[in-house]
């Protein structure tokens, strides 16, 4: 029995609301579906555009990327290009030095030879002094005279 109370009163309220709302019910419906309608379109359309914009972001996620891994690559070669290029004019400066250094050896070999030969002329010249006061048997004064002419010579 409570079925048959619970479905008459629901009729009942049903036409209640016929009465007092009448066609201005039906419409209001109308109006909840086309705007439920309405809604979902529009759901539908953000999802969409949600999508599209999530692609455009990884598409230019995956250009950025792209664009560092080769700017990276091109940094690589650019470290590349300048550690020959430091290797080169280290070998320039190498070379340069070496050749420096064969020239300073030259010099300083004919310089070596120079000596030696002046001290060999000094030596010759020393023993033929030597020779000359051992054989004329000079005097002390002649002695020094000829020790000062001798240490003139070694000045210059």
């Amino acid at each position: 029995m409570t079925n048959t109370n619970n479905a008459s009163e629901s009729e009942n309220l049903s036409r209640i609301r016929d009465i007092l709302f009448g066609e201005d019910l039906q419409s209001i419906e109308q109006k909840l579906d086309a705007t439920k309608e309405e809604s979902s379109d529009i759901v539908k359309n953000l999802k969409a555009e949600l999508e599209i914009r999530i692609k455009k972001f990884e598409q230019l996620q995956n250009d950025k990327f792209e664009e560092i891994s080769k700017d990276r690559a091109k940094t690589d070669d650019d470290w590349k290009k300048a550690i020959k290029e430091l290797k080169n004019e280290v070998s320039k400066i190498e070379n340069i030095v070496n050749n420096s250094v064969a020239q300073f050896d030259v010099k300083l070999t004919n310089l070596e030879e120079k000596l030696i030969s002046s001290i060999d002329k000094l030596k010759e010249e020393n023993q033929t002094m030597h020779s000359k006061l051992f054989e004329t048997k000079l005097d002390k004064t002649a002695l020094a005279d000829m020790l000062a002419e001798l240490s003139e010579k070694l000045r210059k």
